[in-house]
């Protein structure tokens, strides 16, 4: 992810809404491999096994009514139990013995049950129907005279044949190999080529040659969706939940902002929290795309409780918008430009906690990487990672890590044209974000007699005042 190229992928990929587009062109390609491995294995023979499968099952059926008659004999029971999980099972095969001869007939609007493809494994591996077969031998045993023990429940010669042409079909289904084998079909290199440029090319060349265990958060959503496109399974992840709120939406790609709508179950109600103004992340979504994802009824709050007005006029000039809001705070210290090395920022945040009584200082960073080499020269402990505890004292955070954070004072480090370029759209947001942080005293530090045209432009305007060394 450090590689420019990479990163220029990831973006153009995950933020992008054409991604549907692209899922369903993957699974298209999938269901093509599928096709054409049971036309070459024979169409003919999965129609057959399907055949002798719905038969062993309803043979089964029959068994297991009369055993039923019979329930509350020892040992009868946990027969019925096994009988009725082999029932469960051949069925989900049948069911995928359907779908797959569907999609070989050109139906695309399907998926295949996963259920299906681990009956099938267990089939392959001669577990399927064990537990029955011991649980029915042992009630054959206790009663020979019994007319449905003397049924023959070995059905191994009936199924045997078709298990080679079976396996080809399972191993095609491999849910990381199938992902790997169709990304670089000719119509998605194509359509990746078009739609999304080189990088993404490259990108997801570099993604289908990674090992499981090194795909990034970030890139997962890819590989959900499509597994969620070509498989239909029991259950997902959110399947249990009748609401869901996503905070800070700005700031998630899109794809997995596509992959928690098409999990979530019917009827959820999905809550999204977010400011526009408030985006970071290279990968965070398009508010107007969020909206049609999701449908979206709207509603802006305007009524602010956090931040004193003089920060938040500040601040909102570097963006110049126009939206209307309502201060609730009247009163408040003005930000202040305060030039200085960095030497003197440990002392500055120390004496604010001590004189002002406040809770906690911080020196915001753009990157995590001067986080850290600020933190090394200045003696100060780093946030280097997302977490929920309350943060107390004086320290170092990245602007990555302040999303929906609160701070009593904040120093933004080195705000100058070096670090957020004055014609850079991003680069405003960016200083916008972490001044917002701050809920009483604001600080913009940069160098002595480096140019700080952002800043030095709210100084013309007296909303910042030069602070005394």
């Amino acid at each position: 992810m450090q590689a420019e190229s990479a990163l220029q992928g990831v973006q153009q990929l995950h933020s992008s809404p054409l991604i549907g587009e692209l899922v369903y062109l993957l699974k298209l390609s999938a269901f093509l491999r599928v096709k054409t491995i049971v036309e070459t294995t024979g169409r003919e023979r999965f129609e057959e096994f399907s055949r002798a499968v719905e038969s062993i099952n309803t043979h089964l059926g029959s068994i297991r009514n009369r055993l039923t008659l019979r329930k509350d004999e020892p040992n009868v029971n946990p027969c019925i139990k096994a009988a009725e999980a082999s029932i469960d099972r051949l069925s989900s095969i049948l069911r995928f013995c359907k779908t797959i001869l569907s999609i070989t007939s050109g139906v695309h609007n399907t998926t295949i049950d996963l259920s299906g493809v681990e009956a099938s494994s267990l089939l392959c591996q001669g577990k399927l129907l064990r537990e029955f077969a011991q649980t029915f031998n042992t009630l054959r045993e206790k009663y020979p005279f019994w007319e449905v023990t003397r049924e023959d429940v070995s059905y191994d010669d009936q199924l045997r044949d078709y298990i080679p042409s079976l396996q080809k079909v399972l191993e095609t289904l491999d849910l990381i190999q199938l992902f790997r084998k169709v990304w670089s079909d000719t119509q998605v290199w194509n359509f990746v080529q078009q739609k999304f440029g080189e990088d993404a090319l490259s990108y997801l060349q570099a993604l289908a040659e990674r090992p499981i265990n090194e795909v990034f958060h970030d890139e997962k959503p890819l590989l959900c969706l499509f597994m969620h496109s070509v498989f239909k399974m029991n259950q997902t992840l959110l399947d249990k939940y009748a609401a869901i709120a996503i905070d800070e939406v700005q700031n998630l790609p899109y794809s997995l902002l596509l992959c928690i709508r098409r999990m979530a179950p019917q009827g959820c109600d999905i809550i999204l929290m977010a400011d526009p103004d408030q985006r970071t992340s290279l990968l965070g979504s398009d508010t107007a795309q969020v909206a049609r994802l999701f449908g979206t009824t709207e509603y802006r709050l305007t009524r602010v409780y956090r931040s004193n007005p003089h920060i938040l006029i500040a601040a909102r000039a570097l963006l110049n918008t126009q939206e209307p809001i309502v201060l609730v705070r009247r009163e408040g210290l003005k930000p202040e430009l305060y030039e200085s090395p960095d030497e003197n920022l440990a002392t500055l945040a120390k004496h604010l906690l001590d004189t002002k009584g406040y809770t906690n200082v911080a020196i915001i960073t753009k990157c995590l990487e001067d986080a850290k080499a600020l933190g090394q020269r200045v003696n100060l402990p780093v946030v280097s990672e997302d977490k929920a505890e309350i943060l107390r004292g004086a320290f170092i955070i990245p602007l990555s890590l302040c999303a929906g954070l609160e701070f009593d004072a904040v120093i933004v480090w080195n705000a100058a044209d070096e670090q957020y370029a004055p014609d850079s759209e991003a680069d405003k947001r960016k200083l916008y974000v972490a001044s917002t942080r701050a809920m009483h005293q604001l600080i913009f530090h940069k160098y002595p007699k480096t140019p700080s045209t952002l800043v030095d432009a709210l100084v013309g305007r007296q909303l910042v005042v030069q602070a005394s060394v």
